[in-house]
């Protein structure tokens, strides 16, 4: 049986570079597996590692790690017992970490840790009870964080800051649940994805670009014309130079084949298929050196 472990990878430059990778700690000593391939991934918090990690007297739970043995141990059992917390969607924000994290009585909400057992609290309890708001957040815009949630049964944009507890941000959806996600701060507005949900295609995900200034007002739906089954099924929200690109659907269908390349100086007018020379599959949206770099057609176009 093979199992995984928490290493370190570190090298030393000199003129003949050797790499050592060396065992932090066997967090569950046997043949049993701390991590296995579906594991979540963690995140760095100043000079310390934040990750979830699985024993059999805790299960999966949040732990820490400086890079010792002795630093790295288990930070919070926040679903006491053997149950699994799953904390995951980790996010850095206010010299804190925040993430998602199951409980049986609250189910699966907003917790944030500054590094400490203390410190490591539930945030707010959005969808009141056993059922979980499922909060994944996005970014950072404006001094808030911005984040998806579910509350009421429905999920929508919500927003917290260093001092006050969680707050819906808006409603972008008053017929179907928005089901943002994608949240990207850019060029002095913060981008998301959320369900547009026309009439007739009921409460199918229809996600599509849309922009903010933080008010509502200035909260705009960013039109691609993708009304198909799948909608825009947008992705990978990049800034460069005075626009953000983008990929989607070009047709709504949602195949592999309809992911093109859009573009938006943050109004409606400006959005739209970057190019209309290559309607071709495009695929990894990768900002390099001040160049947007993306396969399409198995090359890379500049």
């Amino acid at each position: 049986m093979k199992k995984s472990i928490l290493s370190i990878f570190a090298s030393t430059i000199v003129v003949s570079a050797f790499s050592q990778i060396s065992l932090v700690k066997d967090i569950w000593p046997g043949m049993e597996s701390a991590f296995n391939t579906g594991s979540h991934q963690g995140i760095a918090l100043d000079d310390h590692f934040i990750f979830p990690a699985k024993t059999s007297a805790e299960g999966l739970e949040l732990w820490i790690s400086d890079g010792s043995e002795s630093g790295t141990y288990l930070l919070k059992d926040i679903n006491a017992g053997t149950g699994d917390s799953d904390p995951h969607s980790f996010f850095v924000a206010f010299g804190k970490v925040y993430f998602n994290a199951f409980t049986i009585g609250e189910g699966k909400e907003l917790w944030v840790t500054d590094g400490t057992p203390e410190g490591t609290q539930l945030v707010m309890d959005i969808e009141p009870g056993t059922q979980s708001s499922d909060p994944i957040p996005g970014d950072i815009y404006q001094g808030y964080l911005y984040f998806a949630a579910t509350s009421n049964a429905d999920r929508e944009v919500w927003r917290v800051d260093s001092l006050s507890s969680p707050q819906l941000f808006m409603n972008t959806n008053t017929i179907v649940q928005g089901k943002p996600r994608e949240f990207k701060s850019a060029n002095g507005l913060l981008y998301f994805s959320a369900n547009v949900a026309p009439i007739e295609f009921g409460d199918i995900d229809l996600d599509e670009p849309f922009v903010t200034d933080g008010t509502e007002f200035g909260t705009y739906h960013l039109d691609i014309g993708t009304e198909g089954p799948a909608g825009g099924n947008l992705s990978d929200f990049e800034p460069l130079g005075d626009y953000v690109f983008f990929l989607g659907s070009a047709t709504g269908e949602g195949l592999a084949t309809d992911v093109v390349l859009y573009s938006s100086q943050g109004d409606p007018f400006s959005t739209g298929i970057f190019s209309t020379d290559f309607q071709t599959p495009a695929y990894w949206l990768m900002p390099v050196k001040g160049k947007l770099i993306y396969v399409m057609s198995l090359a890379f176009i500049l």
